[in-house]
């Protein structure tokens, strides 16, 4: 279930205490052993993660209730809501920057995938030349039967 790349049998975990199952045992020990470790490093890392803004303007703001303070309430108030606003304007102007970026993307995809100016151009001489080709063998067919 955890992705373990070492195998156990089952008669190996009856009898651990034979010779021939010490190698695969140790082997799975080891592993979980460096998983544990892992798990710890992710989870002390994602505890050090950056403190939530609102979390933080909540609590203050409850302070300043508890104490009185409608002003220091109304002033956080708009302080976090020109905060909030100006993150929200950049998380916008970021995806509309990302958005232009994936049409580009999609542009040049397209462009560099079909043929080129000149491939398209060839491609089209070539298929009037057929169309002619084929005109003339149509007038010669005609001639004929107009001559008899």
């Amino acid at each position: 279930m955890l992705g373990c790349p070492y195998k156990i049998t089952r008669s190996a975990l009856k009898a651990p205490g034979t010779p021939h199952s010490w190698p695969p045992l140790l082997s799975v020990l080891h592993w979980l052993t460096i998983f544990a470790q892992y798990c710890d490093a992710e989870a002390s890392s994602a505890a050090q993660a950056p403190s939530n803004d609102l979390m933080i303007y909540t609590a203050q703001g409850y302070c300043h209730f508890l104490a009185g303070d409608d002003e220091a309430v109304e002033a956080l108030d708009k302080e976090y809501q020109s905060q909030a606003r100006m993150s929200a304007e950049a998380a916008v102007a970021t995806l509309r920057a990302a958005e232009e970026a994936h049409e580009l993307e999609a542009e040049v995809n397209k462009l560099t995938s079909g043929p080129s100016r000149l491939e398209a151009l060839g491609l089209e001489k070539e298929a009037l030349t057929a169309d002619v080709h084929k005109f003339e063998a149509v007038v010669k067919t005609w001639k004929t039967k107009v001559e008899k």
